[in-house]
């Protein structure tokens, strides 16, 4: 039944959202721009009422959308039918089942590539509470220090459907990644490319990598397992995007070394994820939030520059919009955006009346409002971040900084021939190819990294956002020329960029899938089936403080059954809390008493847990052979603390305490 309940649901949320796009199409052009606008646009207004007064559960509400977004597909039925519009909901419904297809071969939540914090910050926003939330991580204080409208947006998905919150983690990335395929393929239409050549930049887009794709296999030392083995694909997709300052001596080819030996040996974490990267990452981090404005403004710029549009005022109003929604949505590509958007409207000023501009600053202002109330608590909570200069030694190294982005270079060079749209081309140019050298002079330090991570964050934030837009823009420009050389020099380019689909399937297919299917993303944590009865009885307990261990290896996995019973935690994970927040003096204690907790030698167990309310204490299957500790523990708090067992093995124990 379960199947058939996600199919139907499945359903009933593209009702909505194809009711919602064309209903918005009624004022935007129809298809990928008017889905995300009117995605946005719904979300962006929520997000600032419910700083005022929380909503709550909004499951109610399922059933009369469905029925208003019925009337609109049945009253403009006519437009629905049209060619252009059907083609549209085919790109963004496979565009969907492609990311859904990640999700259900790899639900799996856990504390890598921030998947858990992900998971933590979605949670946060299911209850429907006023904002900014309790941080549920540490609930003394507020979530109002991080950028999380990409995560709001996916507790709303939740709250109107009744998913929780790991599914609703799930499906929002396969959702937002849909998103932004349906505006590259937009973007792309507004070029009029022939079929081969449009499929041709849509799967280099969704499933390229970078410069160093069409040369790993050359550069890497042959593994031990082979090509065909799991690791050897993990390392494929690892050292795509790990390129810089990880691939070193120690994996590279004799070739290489006799090469470049130099520029290998492992120096600065320089990280770069390209969109097509974010699958196997399989998280639901902030860069997607990029990758949504980026292409939303790069179709808009397409449509404005190539078409006659009637709705030049609302997509201009847009092009606005996307400069300070990017604050709430991944604040490292603010800059980013606002020169893209900026230089372009500068250029613009040469050919359009001045008058045009004010259609781009309402726009601005607009969502400068809309996002005024999180900025309350973001500006004075959120990280710090300065503009510093990039030391000497701490430039990239130039043969693997050409590696990884010689595609870009080079699209950018054959700009100057690339006919019929060459002026657009020279713009695009002129815009990236900057932008890529400022990171090799400007460094945003936020003081949470240091020593070999001094430009991790930058790196990983500005490099994926600057080669997917550039290198798209760029090659369909050189595409649409009437210059068969151009064309080809960039079709070639493209082929090699997508040699990465190749990793990208080894990967698919040889990763072991235990959890498949399991779209809540507790599969890991839930494999062993006292802790998966343990789990269940927390998510449908009453409300309370959980308490979990801290562990000492890295990442300190802990934060995860709060999370998913969408309770809040004494302390979720310490080492994001303090990159997140730098002022939290109190962890070190706190992480002591828990640590102390757990081994049975806290000094005054029971008044540590009734101090701070704590009504659940956690011992799950990684304490479960601890029996000396566990009796220490329950002789001590059994006074106000009854255990409830989920193992039926007689020598351990994995269940929790639950206050009387």
């Amino acid at each position: 039944m379960r199947p058939l309940f996600f199919l139907a649901l499945s359903a009933i949320v593209y009702v909505n959202i194809a009711g919602l796009t064309l209903a918005a199409g009624r004022f935007l052009p129809a298809g990928a721009i008017a889905r995300a606008a009117a995605l946005i646009g719904v979300c962006a207004v929520l997000f600032f009422i419910e700083h005022f007064v929380g909503l709550g559960s909004l499951q109610w509400t399922l059933p009369f959308l469905t029925a208003a977004s019925l009337y609109v597909l049945w009253r403009w039925r006519t437009q629905l039918c049209r060619r252009e519009t059907l083609a549209a909901e085919a790109v963004f419904l496979i565009a969907v089942t492609y990311g859904l297809g990640w999700k259900i071969a790899f639900p799996q939540v856990v504390e890598v590539y921030d998947r858990l914090s992900d998971l933590h910050l979605v949670a946060n926003y299911m209850t429907g509470a006023k904002l900014p939330p309790a941080d549920m991580w540490l609930p003394w204080q507020r979530l109002d220090y991080y950028y999380t409208f990409q995560q709001y947006s996916a507790a709303l998905l939740g709250r109107i459907t009744g998913l929780d919150a790991g599914v609703s983690f799930n499906i929002g990335a396969a959702l937002l990644s849909g998103l932004v395929i349906a505006l590259a393929w937009d973007f792309l239409e507004s070029f009029a490319l022939k079929p081969a050549s449009r499929l041709l930049a849509i799967v280099c887009f969704t499933v390229g990598g970078t410069g160093i794709s069409p040369l790993y296999h050359l550069i890497v030392a042959p593994p031990a397992t082979g090509y065909l083995s799991t690791q050897a694909a993990k390392d494929a997709v690892l050292h795509n995007s790990r390129f810089i300052g990880w691939f070193e001596n120690g994996v590279a080819s004799d070739l290489w070394n006799s090469l470049s030996s130099s520029a290998t040996v492992r120096g600065l974490q320089l990280p770069i994820e390209t969109f097509g990267e974010q699958f196997p990452v399989g998280g639901f981090h902030a860069p997607l939030s990029g990758f949504l404005f980026l292409l939303l403004a790069l179709a808009i710029m397409a449509r404005l520059t190539l078409g006659r549009v009637s709705e030049r005022p609302q997509l201009e109003f847009l092009l606005g919009l996307s400069v300070p929604m990017t604050i709430c949505s991944n604040a490292w590509v603010l800059p980013l955006q606002a020169i893209l958007i900026g230089s372009w409207k500068l250029w613009d000023l040469g050919g359009r009346p001045l008058r045009e501009l004010r259609y781009s600053l309402a726009g601005l202002a607009a969502g400068l409002v809309l996002i005024l109330p999180f900025l309350a608590g973001f500006a004075a909570d959120g990280h710090p971040i300065k503009l510093v200069r990039v030391l000497a030694d701490q430039h990239s190294p130039w043969a693997q900084f050409l590696i990884i982005f010689w595609p870009l270079i080079l699209v950018a060079i054959l700009a100057s021939v690339a006919g019929r749209h060459r002026g657009l081309a020279l713009r695009f140019a002129a815009i990236f190819i900057p932008l890529l050298l400022a990171t090799e002079v400007l460094n945003a330090f936020d003081g949470a990294y240091g020593g070999e991570f001094i430009r991790f964050n930058p790196a990983l934030k500005w490099w994926g956002w600057i080669f997917t837009g550039g290198f798209l823009a760029l090659s369909t420009c050189l595409l649409a020329s009437e210059r068969r050389l151009v064309r080809w020099a960039s079709a070639i380019t493209l082929l090699l960029v997508s040699l990465f689909a190749g990793d990208l399937a080894a990967y698919f297919v040889l990763q072991p899938k235990p959890y498949i299917a399991q779209l809540g993303g507790e599969g890991f944590y839930a494999a062993d089936l006292a802790n998966a009865r343990m789990m269940a009885f927390l998510k449908n307990a009453d409300d309370g403080l959980v308490l979990e261990n801290v562990y000492d290896e890295r990442p300190k996995d802990t934060g995860i059954y709060g999370s998913f019973s969408g309770k809040p935690d004494l302390l979720g994970v310490p080492w994001i809390l303090r990159v997140w927040n730098n002022r939290l003096t109190e962890l070190p204690n706190l992480e002591s008493d828990i640590s102390h907790f757990f081994r049975g030698v806290h000094p005054a167990p029971l008044q540590f847990l009734t101090g701070f309310h704590v009504r659940y204490v956690v011992w799950s299957v990684r304490e479960s052979t601890d029996m000396p500790d566990w009796a220490a523990i329950d002789r001590a708090i059994n006074p106000d603390y009854a255990w409830v067992e989920f193992s039926s093995t007689p020598d351990r124990h994995v269940g929790v305490w639950a206050r009387r």
